[in-house]
């Protein structure tokens, strides 16, 4: 494609051979614009230079990836051959070496060290591969209204979080989807639970479960799992369910000033019995969550049981605290659902502003009236207690 403009919303490309190197086997981009919006790009035949899509004709070339599939290449799946041009990538998936027959043999993508690489999320740093490196991506890219989504590369899940840690991007999202049941140790950075990425703006992190519920489980006794650092959110999204332990000093999830708590309908956080101001009386008040002043904490849906702290057991707020769908259980609940606090607030014990009412498709509360310090079960339904 020379100097022009190709659109593909649909269809197939498939089975192309081309044994020169600088040849594109499915769509060779050269000094035009290439839009991917649906379909798919497989089977060529070639070499290493000679992948699905290659990025040839300098800065005027430009491939942008609004969906499809691109797989089965014998060479990459999208790479570069000069120095200049642009990919983006908003919502598809190119496969890897991971992806077993659907795999591309040498990489997913392969851009050169001066290429543009842009997406809400996927930029080059985004990848972790420095400026300087040419970017060679091994592993399945999938990317779904610009939040990348981790792939298993790294195996576990703690390798994961260090690597968003290392890598992530301010103004990115990212998406972790579990398939299995995980456990993780916590990384201590002097008495901060550090397992989140600090030092960012706009970012945002997705915990989800593929197809049925999984559970993310503290291991070791002493700590908590998550703090939502300034500029960081954290959503709990469908299937999840965080698991504490029976001995620790901290709240299962600390949320810091500047940092946002979300949960949505499908999650839940339970088991974490935080014993530092019970016992030892200092410390973080909070089991399940503690939300300090400056930190936001909106639960749009699931469920809070089984926690337990010297006050707050489910909830503890000094900071905002909105409601607009979801349960948080209290010492009226059944043993192994309520939540319990040896002072107050079994289920919510508030400092500051607490608030259920509903959000609109713009994410704008409308408050339906105040919550305060309670030990009974908080059941919202469309900001309506139950």
């Amino acid at each position: 494609m020379l100097h022009g403009r190709f659109i593909m919303n649909n269809g197939e490309i498939s089975e192309n051979n081309s044994t020169t190197p600088g040849s594109g086997g499915g769509v060779d981009v050269n000094g035009g614009t290439f839009t991917m919006n649906g379909g798919e790009i497989s089977g060529t035949r070639g070499s290493f230079s000679s992948p699905g899509v290659i990025i040839s004709g300098g800065a005027s070339s430009t491939f942008t990836m609004n969906g499809g599939e691109i797989f089965g290449n014998t060479g990459s799946g999208v790479i570069s051959s000069g120095s200049s041009g642009t990919f983006r990538m908003n919502n598809g998936t190119i496969f890897g070496a991971d992806a077993g027959e659907r795999s591309n043999n040498d990489f997913a993508l392969a851009l050169h060290p001066t290429n543009a690489f842009h997406g809400a999320s996927s930029i080059r740093s985004t990848l972790g591969i420095a400026a300087a490196n040419p970017l060679h991506i091994t592993t399945t890219i999938r990317a779904v209204n610009g939040a990348l989504y981790l792939s298993r590369r790294e195996g576990n899940l703690a390798e994961q979080f260090a690597w968003l840690r290392n890598y992530s991007q301010s103004g990115g999202e990212y998406i972790i989807e579990l398939s299995a049941d995980e456990e993780i140790f916590p990384v201590e950075s002097g008495d901060i639970v550090a397992n989140l990425p600090w030092g960012r703006n706009n970012l945002t992190i997705r915990l989800r479960g593929a197809g049925a519920m999984r559970n993310i489980s503290v291991v070791g006794d002493g700590t908590g799992l998550f703090r939502v650092h300034s500029g960081v959110t954290l959503v709990l999204d469908q299937n999840i369910t965080l698991h504490g332990e029976a001995i620790n000093s901290r709240p299962l999830i600390e949320v810091s000033s500047g940092g946002t708590l979300i949960m949505t309908t499908g999650s839940r956080i339970t088991g974490q019995t935080n014993r530092s101001t019970m016992e030892w009386g200092s410390g973080l008040d909070g089991g399940a969550v503690n939300v300090n002043l400056g930190g936001t904490f909106y639960m749009r849906g699931g469920t809070i049981f089984n926690n337990t702290a010297q006050n707050g057991g489910g909830v503890w707020n000094n900071g905002i605290f909105r409601i607009s769908n979801g349960v948080i259980y209290g010492i009226d609940a059944a043993e192994g659902l309520r939540n319990t606090a040896r002072g107050t607030g079994a289920s919510l014990h508030n400092l500051r502003a607490a608030q259920r009412g509903t959000f609109d498709a713009a994410g704008i509360f409308t408050s339906l009236g105040d919550l305060n310090t309670t030990d009974l079960t908080i059941r919202v339904v469309n900001g309506n207690f139950q």
